[in-house]
């Protein structure tokens, strides 16, 4: 089985994909899997100091992910060129790791942009992540240094959850807190093993 868990930044779905995995399931976090290409990947790499410049560089030679998302996100022609730059090697790494291991145990994708990039087509169901837009902010705020304007830019280059629903095979809503979440996953886990 392979589930794509997607939501918007701070509804839980990372915490929701963490949970799948102490029960057994493989989680592939397509964000760390982006920034280990965009760090490691030398080609990726020197493609994004070409398209930007070096200033978005470290001392170390490292991406200065503050700076860029600070560049990218409010500017959908930079937030395109950078997703064209990253996407197609990190959807194939995404690929491979599901090619490794889906034949031994459940995978699960967790993916903000699941659907817009096409991913969901891979997948066997889609969960989406939703709470309260004040839960949500309360979240973003106190896991990242972002503003709140620099969170408002980043949620606005995201499909709005009316959008993405349609996509939903499962809708959950982490506004209850952990204990709530906890057993609305254990429910759907174990729908899951029966079928």
């Amino acid at each position: 089985m392979i589930i794509g868990i997607t939501g918007n930044m701070g509804t839980g779905k990372s915490t929701v994909a963490r949970m799948l995995a102490q029960k057994g399931a493989l989680h592939i976090d397509v964000d760390q899997v982006a920034k280990d290409i965009m760090q490691n990947d030398e080609a990726v790499l020197q493609s994004i100091v070409h398209e930007f410049g070096d200033a978005f560089l470290c001392k170390q030679g490292t991406l200065d992910y503050k700076m860029l998302g600070a560049r990218v996100f409010g500017d959908q022609a930079s937030l395109t060129k950078l997703e064209a730059l990253v996407h197609p090697k990190t959807i194939q790494e995404v690929r491979n790791l599901v090619d490794t291991y889906s034949d031994h145990r459940d995978v699960v994708i967790d993916a903000a942009l699941l659907v817009e990039t096409d991913m969901h087509l891979e997948v066997d169901q889609i969960w989406v992540t939703h709470c309260t837009e004040e839960i949500q902010l309360q979240r973003i705020q106190q896991r990242s240094s972002l503003t709140k304007d620099e969170i408002q830019k980043r949620l606005a280059a995201q499909m709005p959850y009316e959008k993405k629903k349609e996509y939903a095979h499962h809708l959950i809503d982490t506004s209850g807190g952990l204990e709530a979440l906890q057993k609305t996953v254990d429910e759907l886990w174990q729908t899951l093993q029966e079928q």
